[in-house]
């Protein structure tokens, strides 16, 4: 089975990293992106490549284009993704948002790569079992 390709999206640059590095130590290939517009150009342009993207993780709040924008503007495009959010900022409202978009789940900031883990194989579907775990402040699954 090929390696899942996951991209992150974060406006801070040593989030990306880290959260690189901990999905790499659990055997995915990651990739990111400072800039939610740039991460829009890439992962367009991998959509239709043996390359693409199986999973997004993105932030909400970013300064070029907010993470509700990027996934709406992928939608747009047609590309086919699953979105996983990590967010400083969550509640009923954005909730309700992310829902309405098929979002898969949401974790709060910070996480541990433990959560983040658990978190990324239950939005890529390799875990019906699993407990959310506690520190998800959105509460539903997406599907």
């Amino acid at each position: 089975m090929a390696e899942k390709h996951i991209f992150i999206v974060d406006d801070e640059e040593a989030a990306v990293r880290s959260m690189a590095f901990a999905l790499r130590r659990a055997g995915y290939r990651a990739s990111g992106s400072t800039s939610a517009r740039a991460a829009l150009a890439t992962i367009t342009e991998l959509s239709c490549g043996a390359d693409k993207v199986d999973l997004l993780v993105t932030d909400l709040r970013m300064p070029d284009m907010s993470g509700m924008d990027l996934i709406d503007e992928l939608a747009r495009r047609g590309v086919p993704l699953r979105v996983f959010v990590v967010t400083g900022t969550g509640g009923p409202e954005v909730q309700n948002e992310l829902h309405k978009r098929g979002v898969s789940g949401c974790l709060d900031k910070p996480l541990a790569p433990e959560d983040l883990w658990t978190s990324v194989k239950k939005a890529l579907g390799g875990e019906d079992e699993c407990e959310i775990n506690s520190r998800n402040i959105c509460g539903f699954n997406g599907k």
